[in-house]
């Protein structure tokens, strides 16, 4: 996701509900070495997105902690926190502080597996890449990749047809077998290797070291044999 705010910031902000120009701000925030998903100022304002794909504890508490360390650096300008989340997973959406001296915050939670794929697939190439993860089943995902797939070959150039490809793979195996990935990049209207992408890379690093612990395995066998003898 981060891969894709890069490209084009403007698109995934929309995602959420944020339209309009945008720039981005440092992601770091003061103090720490914290750092959000995705900061950006808009004529609105600063806008903070955080990228969830499985719930974690605390994360309210984690929302409240951005916000306070936004506010040290800009006590003035408006600040909206959004959650994009990935898959079907329970997000909160506020904070409440069980103390005496009640604090509560709250942010926008934007659930992709609810939105339509079809407006993911009629706005930026860049949002086309995050339509697998819309609303449809396992049959009609398949059939939104390769949409999508064939959307971003016929829209972008080399460079980043190749980028945005292997960032849709990649969110794809959220929701997608690995095999339905492949097979679809492969029939795509400009194929791209599986192993160009960052999915492909992450499956031949898994091939080396199971590859690997099997060559283990059998040197460990060998040389109890010799033992033996």
């Amino acid at each position: 996701m981060k891969i894709l705010a890069a490209d084009d910031l403007s698109a995934v902000l929309s995602i959420v509900g944020v339209h309009g120009r945008a720039e981005p701000l440092n992601v770091e925030l003061p103090a720490s070495s914290t750092k959000g998903d995705l900061v950006a100022r808009t004529p609105d304002g600063i806008v903070h997105v955080e990228f969830v794909k499985d719930p974690t504890p605390n994360f309210d508490q984690r929302m409240v902690d951005y916000r306070l360390r936004l506010r040290r650096r800009d006590r003035h300008t408006a600040l909206s926190q959004y959650v994009l989340v990935l898959r079907d997973v329970p997000v909160p959406d506020h904070y409440t502080d069980p103390g005496p001296d009640l604090h509560s915050c709250t942010w926008t939670v934007v659930h992709l597996h609810r939105l339509d794929p079809d407006a993911l697939l009629t706005s930026p190439p860049t949002t086309a890449a995050v339509a697998v993860l819309a609303r449809g089943t396992p049959t009609q995902r398949a059939a939104i990749l390769t949409a999508a797939a064939d959307l971003i070959t016929a829209r972008t150039d080399s460079d980043r047809r190749t980028l945005l490809l292997g960032a849709a793979a990649t969110l794809a195996s959220i929701v997608l077998p690995r095999a339905t990935i492949t097979t679809v990049l492969e029939e795509a209207a400009m194929p791209v290797p599986v192993r160009d992408t960052p999915l492909g890379r992450e499956l031949y690093e898994e091939g080396v070291q199971a590859g690997m612990q099997v060559c283990r395995q059998v040197c460990r066998q060998v040389s109890i044999k010799q033992s033996c003898a």
